[in-house]
This record gives C-alpha cells, structure tokens and sequence, in this order.
C-alpha cells in the first residue's frame, strides 16, 4: 500500500531464520522439503517395530505433504524441531534437548499453551538445559524485539479484535456460522482457556515419557484450533506431526 508494507512478519523469527537457506538457493520452499526429509529420518529413528517405521514415511509422504509444501506453510519448521526434540529425549543428548527445545518454543506463537506439558519431560530439564534453552530462544527472538518492540508485537500477536475467518476449520467458526453463538468476545479467551486446560489436565495425569510429552503437545494443539476463530490446513498438520511422533 503507498509503496510500504504495513504487515510485519505474522511468525516469530526461528521461522523467518528458517527460510533464509532456501531463500539463498532461490525458493524458501526448499528448507521445508529438508524439514519434512529429516522428520522423517527421526521419526524412523524413534521407531520400535516395523509398523513405526513403515509410519515413518508419513513425515514426507503424507496426504497433506504436497499442499503444505507447495503453499510454502512453515509447519514443517515446527515439526521437524518437536521430532528431533522427542529423539534427543529419548537418546537422553541433554546439549540437543536444549538446543531443540529452546528453537521449538519460539517457532510458533501457539506454543505458549503447551508450557505446562513440560512438566511430563521435568527429569531430563536440568537447570542447565533449562538455561540454554531459555538464552537460546532469547538470542534468537530478542533482537527482532529491540528494534520495533511495538511492531513486533503487533506482527506476532496480531491485531486486537481480529475478525473470526468464516471459513476456517474449527468447532468455533461452524457454531458461529451456523448458530451465531458464542459472542464475539469470546473469540480469544477460548482458544487459550481450552487449550490451557488442556494442558494443565495432561501434565497431572500423563505418564512422564517423551511419547506422552509429543501427545500431549499434538491434543494441546488440537483443542487450542478447534476454539479458534482462524483454523486451517497446515495447523492440523502440526496436530497430525505431534501425533505422528508420538
């Protein structure tokens, strides 16, 4: 508009740092292809049995691959960080349960709701790796903030009172479309309320495994999208991710 962009970067910067590789080899889209590949290889990594690691391939061959891929959606970025996290876990790599899980927690600005799942991994966080990780995504989130901090929230929150999308995927959008309930107001209080229920519920009752940590994100997820007022195909693919992993 007038020559200037008046939307900043709608993700949070291990996104935008992500892309910057394929950008230099001429198309963002080739990270993502790295992304769902090295998916793949952990998911074939964590497998037990030859059912899992038949499964394996899903992490690039699955139904919705090709679309997510195409239309450049950055899911694959915060998929690929949950996988390598959950194999860290469980090969007990404490330098790389840090450096994985400090990128996961600021790839994505709905991660701030499975925060209470952490407790199902509590053993393998010693104060070190809590350090790291929490300096790590600092490092990487802090200098976009300093710059503009009012046009970095503003990017990465959004806009206060964003319109509900009529066509987005969830339980919100079809009640509002089909019933007119609930009110307008409520549009961002559920998402972060179910969804934080959600989590609080899991990290009380789940068992204390890296699978039930990856479950327990995926369900989180899910309930948090399906309150939201926008819901489309690349945030089931994050859903579908954790699951898979799981």
């Amino acid at each position: 508009f007038d020559g200037r962009v008046h939307a900043g970067f709608p993700y949070l910067p291990v996104t935008l740092l992500a892309s910057v590789p394929g950008y230099l080899l001429g198309d963002v889209r080739y990270i993502l292809l790295v992304a769902m590949v090295v998916t793949a290889l952990a998911l074939r990594r964590l497998a037990s049995d030859r059912i899992g690691r038949a499964a394996a391939v899903l992490g690039v061959a699955s139904v919705t691959a090709i679309p997510m891929l195409d239309g450049a959606w950055t899911e694959p970025t915060s998929v690929v960080l949950l996988a390598c996290l959950v194999l860290a876990l469980e090969r007990r790599h404490q330098a790389y349960i840090a450096l994985f899980l400090g990128l996961l927690l600021v790839s994505k600005q709905y991660f701030v709701v499975v925060l209470p799942i952490l407790w199902l991994i509590r053993q393998w966080l010693t104060r070190r790796v809590i350090l790291i990780s929490v300096g790590l995504a600092a490092a990487v989130t802090l200098p976009f903030f300093v710059v503009n901090p009012a046009a970095f929230w503003k990017a990465v929150a959004g806009a206060p009172g964003a319109p509900l999308r009529p066509d987005s995927l969830s339980l919100l959008v079809f009640s509002v479309n089909n019933f007119g309930w609930p009110p307008p107001w409520t549009y961002g209080v559920l998402p972060l309320l179910g969804g934080g229920l959600t989590a609080l519920i899991l990290a009380l009752r789940a068992p204390r495994r890296p699978a039930a940590f990856a479950a327990g994100v995926g369900l989180t997820l899910l309930v948090t999208i399906l309150l939201s007022p926008r819901a489309f195909m690349n945030y089931y693919f994050l859903v579908s991710g954790a699951f898979l992993i799981a």
